[in-house]
């Protein structure tokens, strides 16, 4: 479901307009960070926090790591964590903070797509009509959602994932980097789609396939 405050275009609300506090110091930073300031200019950033005290005091894409928890209430962040289960708990330990809606410059977004808060789109994206992204979903790097697609909270689309038309995914469900998934799929809760796979069937809750076509390996652990 996409919230409440979803932005129901491309076009940044006002309040993506001010600086932007970046939960989380790893690679999956680095991009968030990158497509922020190619959307937003060089001071796009407020600062970079992290929630594991090792990383803090250490120079990252050049701010100093500070602790997650002097981020201040109500601030504009964004939760840059890859990992699907790993970002929802930082957002569900942080009611209080207005959620960011990230897209690069080079993504195409239609008009009529839906982009929750706390989402990311990355460089060379597509996102046709009629397609809803809800809240802290990732699209990584040349990923596209056609037409009439759902992606519930905390999807991921890995770099190089086509998802076709009137496809529904659930929360936290991961699809792997060059993964096909067919019109008219249904991709269940918390799922994941290995690397490379062909989706052509529905696929149930909380399942790791992979392969072409994609074939079940096991319940996820």
């Amino acid at each position: 479901m996409v919230h409440k405050n979803a932005v129901l275009n491309a076009d940044p609300s006002p309040a993506q307009m001010t600086k932007i506090s970046i939960i989380g110091a790893g690679g999956h930073a680095k991009v968030a960070i990158d497509v922020a300031v190619a959307a937003n200019g060089s001071d796009a950033i407020e600062g970079v926090y992290d929630e594991d005290a090792k990383m803090c005091g250490r120079t990252f894409c050049g701010h100093v790591v500070q602790p997650a928890r002097g981020i201040p209430p109500n601030a504009l962040a964004f939760a840059a964590v890859g990992d699907n289960g790993a970002r929802k708990g930082v957002v569900d330990r942080r009611p209080h903070l207005v959620w960011a809606t990230l897209a690069h410059p080079s993504a195409v977004v239609a008009k009529s797509a839906q982009i929750g808060p706390g989402a990311l789109i990355c460089a060379g994206c597509v996102v046709q009509p009629g397609a809803v992204v809800a809240a802290h979903c990732v699209l990584n790097t040349k990923s596209s959602l056609d037409h009439d697609s759902t992606l519930a909270d905390f999807v991921h689309l890995g770099p190089g994932c086509t998802v076709c038309g009137h496809v529904k995914v659930g929360e936290g469900a991961f699809v792997g980097a060059g993964s096909v998934v067919k019109d008219r799929v249904h991709v269940e809760a918390w799922c994941v789609v290995g690397c490379g796979a062909a989706v052509v069937e529905d696929v149930g809750a909380g399942s790791v396939v992979a392969g072409v076509p994609a074939r079940l390996l096991r319940p996820r652990v």
